[in-house]
């Protein structure tokens, strides 16, 4: 029996719904609204009644369990926590850092093959903090598993990136604009074929400026790769840091969609992990209010 579950991701400013039978997607909403998260009861009801489906045929419920801003990270898990109690749905935590990287490496796998072992993933936390991961490419017998993936180019008539060029495309603040990446066609479907090749090594948040300074001390020796919507608020600084070993390629993923986030967690599911009744917050930094007196 195939199971059904809806995969949210909801943790900045915009909403993105899968709806899954087993590792098929059925359906994907999204919405980029500030006030996004707090709609999602109805789009949830929305898209379930579309497909003539109610929360009782839902064999869990996944999302992104942050980090991320924190009052929308609060309105959804507090959203999706209050449906799993209501209605006895098991829910999946997936860490947004995690699928991020993860996601981002599958769709720009053909370049990375060979060439970069570390991959860093960026948030925005704020006041010039970002939330990050590091994670080490596993390749230690000299080549990434054959994940059955069909690969075609963005744009068709572009020459396919030899690894002269791709260390040209990533040369920091002396590079021209990035050159356009190939894409995997099936990146979500096989991304677990992957899983294993990662190794976190830290996740948590800091000053932009000290965590640079960190890797460039860190990873001397490495091409570093980056994605996420931290990558992009501070490119130019991540540039000018870390210049030949900042590998940053045009259109990365800001945000892991819940596409991404449901695939993990059904890997989950099947293996009967992460499902709990209520989900806690990946807040990595602690939020300070000012009292008045």
């Amino acid at each position: 029996m195939q199971s059904k579950f809806l995969s949210i991701h909801g943790s900045y400013n915009g909403l993105d719904i899968s709806l899954f039978s087993d590792q098929n997607l059925l359906e994907n909403v999204s919405k980029i609204d500030l006030r996004a998260s707090s709609g999602l009861i109805q789009a949830i009801d929305s898209l379930l009644t579309k497909h003539k489906l109610n929360f009782k045929d839902l064999n869990f419920i996944a999302v992104d369990k942050g980090p991320g801003a924190f009052t929308s990270l609060r309105v959804t898990l507090a959203t999706v926590n209050g449906i799993a109690f209501d209605k006895k749905i098991p829910l999946i935590g997936i860490s947004g850092l995690e699928a991020l990287v993860e996601q981002a490496v599958a769709e720009n796998l053909d370049l990375i093959i060979g060439e970069i072992s570390i991959a860093v993933a960026l948030l925005n936390a704020y006041n010039n903090d970002v939330y990050f991961l590091i994670s080490k490419i596993n390749d230690s017998d000299g080549k990434f598993p054959s994940t059955g993936l069909r690969i075609s180019c963005v744009d068709e008539s572009a020459p396919s990136l030899r690894s002269d060029e791709l260390r040209r495309a990533g040369r920091g603040a002396c590079a021209p604009k990035p050159w356009r990446r190939s894409k995997l066609v099936e990146p979500f479907q096989r991304i677990h074929q992957l899983r294993n090749r990662f190794v976190i090594l830290e996740q948590a948040s800091q000053k932009i400026d000290l965590l640079l300074n960190k890797i460039k001390t860190d990873f001397e020796n490495h091409k570093i790769f980056f994605c996420g919507q931290g990558m992009q608020l501070h490119e130019k600084l991540i540039r000018m840091s870390l210049c030949d070993q900042a590998i940053i390629f045009e259109n990365v993923p800001s945000f892991a969609s819940s596409k991404t986030i449901g695939l993990m967690a059904y890997e989950c599911w099947q293996n009967k992990e992460n499902i709990v009744d209520q989900i806690e917050p990946l807040y990595l930094k602690t939020q300070y209010f000012a009292i008045k007196k």
